[in-house]
């Protein structure tokens, strides 16, 4: 939020929201050339379905953007141990500097509220997983040489065990209802996973992502939005920082892909 408050966007044509599958794997050179520059990256490590459906409230009505984007996996249905107040947030943004210090106040830190963190992670070495340097559109892509890879994060997740919020497919679905009825192209990207995690996946790990997937399409499908599932495909592990995350060159292989199925004109139709 600090850097959204710092930059100043008065509106954008695209907004994408997320957790950092859509932080670190949407590539900001990509977008923009597709699109043009008018576009902002709102996501945040570990944000959920509901988080981003409540951003979106806030932030739509001020940017007025004509596409959403959300890129993400499993790991964005959960419930959020947060308890952010949404109205404090868009007081600080675009309020006066009594709601700024009011909400640095309340703690906001995993959605960016302390600026010393901020700026540390601005300036650490973009080979390591906390790094926020942000491009100019609120994107942040891992150079993929020397990158720091730590091999607990390689490994990657059961996805058997995870525990899915059922709420947050309802909270998909009022996103999808918001985009629809405000007139906005709105698309879900289901993000890769490396090919040797994918690989060792479980029949259970597996059966569990189906019906992930099948509940994610389904909510798409009403109302005749795109769904661009990518995560049945191969991705050569050296497009990875860890068993999710791509890095530069593989969040723009990705980026490129999906928007290829994505007008240029943000037309719904």
């Amino acid at each position: 939020m600090l850097f959204v408050k710092e930059k100043h966007f008065d509106s954008v044509d695209v907004l994408v929201v997320g957790s950092s599958m859509s932080l670190n794997n949407v590539n900001t050179e990509s977008v923009t050339q597709h699109f043009g520059k008018a576009y902002l990256n709102l996501s945040s490590w570990g944000q959920n379905l509901e988080e981003d459906y409540r951003l979106i409230k806030v932030f739509a009505k001020h940017l007025k953007p004509r596409v959403i984007l959300i890129s993400g996996n499993y790991m964005d249905f959960n419930e959020s141990p947060r308890n952010i107040q949404f109205d404090l947030v868009e007081k600080y943004v675009y309020e006066n500097s009594f709601f700024s210090s009011l909400y640095q106040s309340l703690g906001f830190s995993s959605f960016r509220s302390s600026k010393e963190l901020y700026t540390y992670r601005q300036k650490s070495f973009d080979h390591n997983y906390e790094y926020l340097g942000f491009d100019a559109n609120g994107g942040v892509n891992f150079d993929p040489l020397k990158f720091n890879i730590s091999p607990v994060r390689w490994k990657g997740n059961s996805i058997e065990k995870f525990s899915f919020s059922e709420r947050n497919y309802h909270y998909l679905d009022s996103i999808s209802s918001f985009c629809s009825v405000n007139n906005v192209l709105f698309a879900y990207i289901q993000t890769p996973f490396r090919k040797e995690y994918y690989s060792l996946l479980t029949e259970n790990d597996l059966n569990k992502y189906r019906i992930h997937t099948e509940k994610i399409k389904s909510v798409l499908d009403k109302r005749s939005q795109r769904f661009i599932n990518m995560s049945d495909s191969s991705w050569h592990d050296s497009l990875f920082v860890d068993y999710s995350h791509l890095n530069k060159i593989g969040s723009k292989k990705f980026t490129d892909y999906f928007l290829s199925q994505i007008p240029k004109t943000g037309s719904v139709q």
